[in-house]
């Protein structure tokens, strides 16, 4: 076996044992330690593909346990990530940046160039642009439509709506009630696009996707 063979071999390794060592938020701080051991003389490539395989549904959720992991520590690990490239990562940053209208043009771009391969940037790309891009909203709802009427991503949309939120919460410290979008078929004399036959009539999905605790803005405030 080449040494490269070998270092390839080592990196999926690590990449299998890694996600164990994080089984909980109390477990963060030591894989953080371990990490940068284990990264020193690395390729800049491995470490990727080591990050690219942790379970980021978890770790997206992590900012929200500031007891055991300082939120510093968090977006720390998080923007190491970033400088790896590493998809989850890039999402996260940006998402966060948009909610506090940093730079919105660049990270509206960055999940832009996300969207063809990872469903939450396509998902929130959309969600931020109906934000931003007020102009284009009769569009963005069709987009938003398109990926919602897909019975397979139903679900997906819904723990997407609540990773938002839980990112909104985190950055705010309060619950805003907010205005309901264009994009919701209940959002009364705004003639939403959505509203139109076969759109899926589920509560749990609409308690996602138009609750009044949603940052979105309507036309009405344009």
């Amino acid at each position: 076996m080449d040494n490269q063979s070998f270092m390839n071999v080592h990196a999926e390794v690590i990449s299998l044992i890694f996600p164990y060592l994080i089984l909980d938020a109390s477990d963060f701080s030591s894989f953080a330690k371990l990490l940068m051991i284990w990264e020193r003389e690395r390729p800049s490539a491995q470490i990727k593909f080591v990050l690219d395989k942790l379970d980021w549904d978890r770790l997206y959720r992590f900012h929200n346990h500031p007891m055991e992991v300082t939120r510093d520590q968090f977006h720390g690990f998080v923007g190491y990530s970033v400088g790896h490239n590493v998809v989850q990562s890039l999402f996260f940053n940006s998402s966060q940046k948009l909610f506090l209208m940093e730079d919105v043009q660049l990270n509206l771009g960055i999940l832009s160039s996300l969207a063809s391969t990872h469903l939450p940037s396509s998902f929130t790309f959309l969600f931020f642009k109906s934000i931003y891009i007020g102009s284009d909203i009769d569009s963005t709802a069709r987009e938003i439509f398109g990926i919602v009427n897909m019975v397979h991503l139903r679900g997906k949309v819904e723990e997407l709506m609540d990773l938002l939120q839980s990112m909104y919460e985190h950055l705010f410290e309060m619950d805003y009630l907010l205005p309901q979008s264009k994009v919701c078929p209940n959002a009364g004399d705004l003639n939403p696009q959505l509203k139109i036959d076969g759109f899926p009539n589920e509560e749990s999905l609409w308690n996602s996707l138009c609750s009044n605790t949603v940052l979105v803005r309507c036309l009405a405030n344009h």
